[in-house]
This record gives C-alpha cells, structure tokens and sequence, in this order.
C-alpha cells in the first residue's frame, strides 16, 4: 500500500515493510487518486490473466470447434495485453494507461474476431453450455476504461464485445443465430455495467478526496487550533486565578506568612514548567489522599478532613484518616482539577463564610469514582444572585471540573444554612480502552502534550468520511444504484422474453417472489454499514440468494424448459455473491457458489435435466468469483489504507496546529504574567517586606489579572492602558464579556475607543463596560457614573451605538 510523505517521523514501534512486500506494492504515490488507478489497473490485468488461466482446461476442451492456432493465439492476445497493464503499475508513474486500456479492449476484440476465421464449421459436443471461451466474461476489459476516465469507451466495448462473443457462441453450438439466446447476453451486459459503475464512481471518489484534501486539513488544523487556543487559555485562566490572583489578593504590608510564601513558589514553579514536559500517567490512590493532605496542610491546620478509599478493606492505614487498599489509579489531570478546585472551595471558605465558620473536608475514592465534598456551616449565600463579575465558582470549581472526561461539580447552598461544594469523577467505560490503544497505535509520539485530550472530542468531526472503508467503492452512489436497477429492469425483461410459454399463474408467482428475494437481498448488501459486512447479514444475505435462485428454478414449469429460463436468477445470484465478496465476505461468497451449483444441480435432476446440466447452468459464477476475490484481495486494502491514511494526516495536521497555537498562547499568557505578576510572585517567595503602595500595586495587577479572564474582549493595549491609569486615580472599573462580540471585531474597536475616552474623563466613580451574551438585542454597554451624573452607552445588535446621560440620584 503506498505511503504518503509525512513531516512527522515514523513512529520507532512500528515494523519494517520486509523487502518482498515492498516489491510487491510498488512505488508509492502522492495521490489517491493515482493510488487507485495503480492498483485498479493492476487488479484488472491480475482478472484477465486469473480469467484466462482459469479456463485452460475448457478452452482445450472446446478445442475441436476451431483450427489449432486460434486457441493459444486468442489467450496470448488476452494475457499479453494484461501483463503489460500489470508491468505498467509497478512504473513510477501511468502516463499510457488510456492506450494500455486500449491494447487489452483490442486484444479480446481481435481474439474474438479472430474465431470466425478459425472455425471450422463443426459444432460443440451435445450438451455444451459454449463454444467459445471469451464469452464467460468478455467484457472484464472494458473496466480499464472506467478507472482511465473514459466511462463510454467502456459501455461500447462491453456491448460489442458481449455481442460478438455471444454471436461466434451461437454458430459453434448451432451453427446458426438464435435470437431468443441473446437475452442472456443484455444480462451480462448488465452485470459488467454494474462492475464498469464501482470502477467510475471509485475513481470519482479517490478525484474527490484529493480536491479535497487540503480543504479537510485545512479546516482541521484551524478547528484543532481553536480548541487548543481556548484549552490554553482556560487553563491559564485557572492557574491565574486559584494561585496568583489569590496570592496577590493575601499580600499585605510586612512579610508574608510562611504558607504564602509556600504558595508563590509552587506557582512559580508551576509558570516555569513547560506543558510538554508532563508526564502523562496516572497516580495511585494512596498517592491521590497523600497529595488532598499536603494541599490540605497548604490551606492551614483548621481543616476537618475525613477520606476514605473503597471497596477492598484491609485494615486502617495509621492516621487520623480511614484509608482501605488502593483501588486503581487515577488520570494526573484528575487528580490535579479535583484538588485545584477542592482548594478554590476552601479559599472560598475563607473569604466568604465568616470567621467563625468551619470547614469540612469529606473524600470518597473508589476504582471508577471520585467523591470530594468541602463542606462549611458559615452565612451562606443564594447562588441565583451571584453577580456575573465573580467568577471563582463557575472557573475555578465548575469550569475546571467539567473540562476534564467524567468531571462535575455541584454547589449547594442557601443563606443562613452554610455552602456544600461536590466535586466529583466517574471512569467513563472508554477510558481504557482509548488509553490501550492509543498506547499501541504507532501514529502517536511517544509522550504527547497534555493539550491533547482537549481536541480528542474534536478529533472525530474534523474528517467527515464514514467508517466505511467500501463506501470508497460508491455501492450507495446513485450510479451504482443505477447500474442496479437497470440490472433488476433487463431482469424482468428476460425472464418475461425467456418465459412468454409458460402459462401457469402459479408459476409467474414464484417467479415474481424470487425476484423481490433476490432484490431484497441487493439492497440489504448495498443499504446495510459496516466493514466488513456482519457476519450475520453476509449469512442472511446467503440464505436469501439460495432461496431466491431455488424459488425462480422450481418456478419454470418442465414442460416449457429452456436454458435462458434459468438465466436470470443465475445472474441475480451472481451479483449476490459478487457483492459479497467487494463487502469483505469472500468465504461466505465462495460457499454460496458451491450452495448455487449444488441447489441447480439438485433442480436439474429432479426435472430430469441432469444433475451435471443442471450445473452447467452456474459455470460462469466461478470465473466472476475469481474476479470478485481478487477485488478483496487487492483493492478493499486500498480504500481501508486510503482513509487511514487521510485521517492520519488530517490528524498530524491538527496535532501541529494545536501544538503551534496552544504554544503560542502560552507564550502569550507567560509574557503577561513576567510583566506584571512574576516580580510580585517573587517577592512574595523570597519573603520581601511589603510596604503600602507594593500592596497598592499588587492589587491593581490583581485586577488587571481578573479582567483578563472575565473580559477578554476588552483586553486591547489602549483598554488596558486606560484601566489602568484610570484605577491608580481611584476609578473602580469593571469589566465583563459574556461573548457576544466575538463575531464583531471592528465594533469592539470602536467600543473601546469609546471607553478608553470615558476613563480618561474621570477621577472618581466607577466605569462598567459589559458585552453581552449572543442574541441580546444590546451587543454591549458603557456606564460612567461620577459627581456630574451617569452616562450611558448603548451598542444595538446592527452596530448602531445610542449615549445618553442624566442627573445622578
């Protein structure tokens, strides 16, 4: 199977391609579509050459009809042509494939031409089904003319050619036309149709995929860099929040107490350490309730605390905790969003409950569960009224926990009755099983950046091709559908023209049942998903071809008997198993034909036609089985092998994106952070002496910090500026984005000039610049309100901004 060239190196654990197999796939190819006439190509030469050999024994039979020449000359002028097809696939490149399709329509044209100057004029023995070789399947050549482009070409051959064979076929076992045979003849120019169909629309299919191949990467590396971006930043967001601004908010004048100090160099270290560098394993149990202690201790020594691991007890590890045998391991990234919200709870506590509140710390781990309650018997609070500026509960607890696969977070409260905060963790069932085999894939590098579980959810929407590998093959595409049903139509026309003897009603009803069997049986292998076919759809889908065939042959009444008359469920059948075969059945396709021969020779002896004639009647499945495996064997890998393949680039394509865009928003927000948080940090950490106005200025950063997380819409460096300046003179401001200007890019930066002239108005009052949620009528609003009155600024949902002020009162 060829390889596309990939930036990514191949991954250490996969094996070599052994030097025979390389051989034998050829050179690669930079398109699937080019991949697909190589192989197309070579698959088509591989069935005239299996066809040929195939029918040694009976074109040596069928010998006497013909002068001696014309039997080794028409198999050289089929496998000739062929083998160069194949020689011709293993060229770096097909620039003659149209000729080469040419040649090989030709030489069966030749090859059957030249029969009526080598007949003899004697007929085939009594008994024979045919007198010439090339009508078992002569129009396998004109499929080269699908997979090159040229559909007509392809139509011509196989009507010409069908005909002509079908016409040298009639002199050599009559010695004269019969027009009544020729029915069999639309058949098989129907059924090579509907092969011509899959070879057109496979080719359509791989022409498409290519033209939309950058498009799908495109749109992948842009949909995966956005998810990055925002996982990038929310987890910033948290980090900013549960430490820095926390920290920042516990500066006071003088030194830092020891626990703060603590605290600001394990975020420090935290901003130094790179995302690529964590490992990505999982942590004990015991390792989980020893981390809940130390953070505990972090937080101070007034915390209650009560855990437990379950299910299987062993006795009480020593401690004021009840601790069972560990029961599994748990995801780092669990661990660490259970205790950064676990310690955004209790910092909560602290600033909100009152002084004389306690706290309780309540944890439940099990194998596949996570139970960890923080629980206070302070004032309580209503969480319908929270205002939309604090955000600490929906970031730094609910957010954090429902970013990761399994996470959630309740918070129960009311005003007098304290405030119980639930986080909790379930296993989700595919979480092995994701884990196992991303392990053992080869396509992923060997320690992937954590980021990458925020576009796992992404991954399966950014390349729409089905599960499906056969659909690459069209048999849902309306012309194959078509192809179908002109088989189902010239169906009924011969077995209408094959029967117009037969009188009875009863018969034509076993007829007319046979038919919607088999019909049935063609939609359900066509309609029905999944790759390979299921094997109990592929088993019913045997049944149904044997009950449909055995219904047509016990329906033609003995009396009124002819050839032809069995013709049309032959073909039926054929498809059936053919079909099956392209779904990925070949063993169960094989075991209908064997069912097929055996069910019309039980037919024939029981009308006393003969149990051999009676098979002689299904011959020809066997040369269109041969034909149909080597399509499994050679091209179903192909369309698996081109999805795959398309996936993993469409895959490494968003990989990279991701990586370049979470990585530039980590430098920028690290670039934030040196500028105005860092130095602070590091005072703190080394124990700095805090004067008054370092206090001052600790809590602007601190603000400028919040708004960065609660209004990233107002984040300009004018914005920023303005605040800034604005808050060291006193002006309380607040600023709020709720997302609705996110698809108005010019608009903000006309809102923001207009607050940036707000503040510089003002020396005392407060500023709320607020953008709405989506949909709002109001995009966003500007209140100033100081001594002189309130100013108000309105921006409609058209862009449209309205100002109005008014006497303060």
């Amino acid at each position: 199977m060829a390889t596309p060239t990939m930036t990514r190196p191949a991954s250490t654990g996969s094996a070599p391609v052994r030097p025979w197999r390389r051989h034998l796939i050829g050179p690669t190819d930079g398109s699937d579509l080019a991949r697909i006439r190589r192989y197309g190509s070579r698959f088509i030469g591989c069935g005239l050459l299996v066809f040929t050999a195939g029918l040694t024994p009976l074109i040596v039979a069928q010998a006497e009809v013909t002068a001696a020449w014309w039997p080794p000359v028409s198999m050289l002028l089929v496998s000739v042509p062929a083998l160069l097809v194949i020689v011709a696939s293993y060229r770096p490149r097909l620039p003659h494939l149209t000729a080469l399709a040419f040649g090989c329509n030709l030489g069966v044209a030749v090859a059957v031409a030249l029969w009526f100057v080598a007949w003899t004029g004697d007929l085939a023995p009594d008994g024979s089904s045919w007198s010439v070789w090339l009508v078992q399947f002569p129009g396998v050549a004109g499929l080269l003319f699908g997979m090159t482009g040229h559909p007509r070409l392809g139509v011509v051959h196989i009507v010409a050619i069908t005909l002509l064979a079908q016409t040298a076929n009639l002199f050599g076992l009559y010695g004269e036309l019969r027009l009544d045979l020729y029915l069999g003849s639309l058949l098989q120019m129907a059924l090579t149709v509907v092969f011509l169909a899959v070879a057109v629309v496979t080719v359509r299919t791989a022409r498409f995929l290519d033209g939309s191949r950058a498009a799908a990467i495109e749109q992948a590396a842009a949909s995966a860099a956005s998810v990055a971006q925002d996982a990038e930043r929310s987890r910033f967001a948290a980090l900013i929040h549960d430490k820095v601004i926390a920290i920042l908010l516990a500066v006071d004048v003088g030194r830092p107490q020891r626990g703060l100090r603590a605290q600001a160099a394990s975020a420090l270290d935290e901003l130094d350490r790179r995302d690529d560098d964590e490992p990505s394993t999982t942590i004990g149990a015991d390792e989980f309730v020893h981390r809940i202690r130390s953070a505990l201790a972090s937080m101070g020594d007034d915390i209650d605390r009560e855990l437990t691991i379950e299910p299987d007890s062993t006795g009480p590890h020593p401690g004021d905790d009840t601790v069972a045998r560990s029961p599994g391991a748990y995801p780092t990234d669990v661990v660490t969003a259970i205790l950064d919200a676990m310690c955004e709870a209790i910092r909560n506590v602290r600033r909100h409950a009152g002084g004389d509140a306690s706290c309780l710390v309540v944890g439940n781990l099990r194998a596949d569960e996570v139970s960890v309650a923080v629980v206070d018997d302070g004032c309580g609070f209503d969480p319908a009224s929270v205002r939309p500026e604090r955000f600490g509960v929906a970031v730094g607890i609910r957010r954090r926990m429902e970013s990761i696969p399994g996470g959630s977070a309740q918070v129960q409260s009311a005003p007098g009755r304290g405030t119980t905060v639930i986080l909790g963790w379930l296993r989700e069932c595919h979480d092995h099983e994701a884990g196992r085999h991303h392990g053992v894939s080869g396509t992923e590098p060997a320690a992937m950046p954590r980021r990458r579980s925020a576009i796992a959810e992404h991954e399966t929407s950014v390349e729409p091709m089905s599960d499906d590998a056969v659909d690459i093959f069209g048999l849902r595409s309306p012309q194959v559908v078509r192809a179908l049903l002109a088989l189902g139509v010239t169906y009924v026309i011969v077995t209408i023209g094959s029967g117009l003897e037969i009188r009875s009603v009863w018969n034509w009803v076993g007829l007319t049942v046979a038919f919607v069997v088999l019909a049935g049986d063609l939609a359900l292998l066509t309609r029905r998903r999944g790759d390979p076919l299921p094997l109990r759809d592929g088993c019913g889908a045997l049944a149904l071809m044997v009950i449909g065939t055995g219904t047509a042959w016990w329906s033609v009444p003995a009396a009124t008997f002819e050839p032809a008359q069995c013709l049309p469920a032959a073909i039926g059948g054929i498809v059936v198993l053919a079909l099956l075969a392209i779904r990925g059945r070949v063993g169960i396709a094989w075991v209908g034909a064997v069912a097929m021969s055996l069910s019309a020779g039980i037919w024939g002896w029981a009308r006393d036609i003969g149990f051999v004639d009676g098979i002689a009647f299904t011959s020809w499945v066997y040369p269109v089985m041969l034909f149909a495996s080597l399509f499994a064997v050679m091209l179903r890998p192909i369309a698996a092998g081109i999805r795959t393949l398309r996936a993993r680039a469409v895959r490494f394509a968003a990989d990279d994106a991701a990586l370049a865009a979470a990585t530039d928003e980590r430098d920028r927000q690290l670039a934030l952070l040196d500028r105005e948080a860092r130095p602070m940090l590091q005072k703190v950490a080394a124990g700095h002496v805090f004067r008054a106005d370092e206090v001052a200025l600790a809590r602007l950063i601190e603000a400028q910090l919040r708004d960065g997380i609660r209004a990233p819409a107002w984040q300009s460096g004018q914005v920023r500026a303005a605040v800034w300046q604005a808050r060291r003179r006193g002006v309380a401001v607040v600023l709020l984005d709720d997302g609705g200007m996110n698809d108005a890019r010019g608009l903000q930066a006309r809102l923001d000039d207009l607050v940036v002239a707000e503040l510089a108005k003002m020396r005392s009052g407060r500023v709320t610049a607020r953008v709405m949620p989506p949909g709002r009528a109001t995009r966003a609003t500007i209140v100033a309100t100081d001594d002189s009155g309130v100013r108000r600024h309105d921006c409609a949902a058209d862009g449209t901004l309205t100002s109005g002020s008014g006497a303060l009162t």
